[in-house]
């Protein structure tokens, strides 16, 4: 899993990491390497999840629509007016 560690004035890095607890333990690594805790804190720790893409393929090549459906050149013609004599 991958994690996104923010330390001090947003500086921010990713690592990937077993667990929470071990993203942690390298942010505590980090910030000691850094100079330690006066100089330099760790402000958070979150996991990052994947964008999944997702399939939006449309329903027929080319984007038509099915055979049967309006669209693609088609119209629905209306219904015939009754005859009707006015008085």
């Amino acid at each position: 899993m991958k994690y996104s560690i923010t330390w001090q004035q947003e500086k921010t890095t990713e690592v990937d990491a077993v667990d929470l607890a071990a993203a942690e333990a390298y942010g505590v690594a980090l910030i000691g390497r850094l100079g330690g805790f006066p100089v330099t804190k760790l402000l958070s720790i979150y996991e990052i999840n994947p964008i999944e893409p997702k399939d939006d393929k449309p329903p027929t090549p080319f984007g038509k629509p099915p055979s049967g459906t309006l669209g693609g050149g088609q119209m629905k013609i209306a219904d015939p007016l009754p005859d009707a004599i006015a008085a």
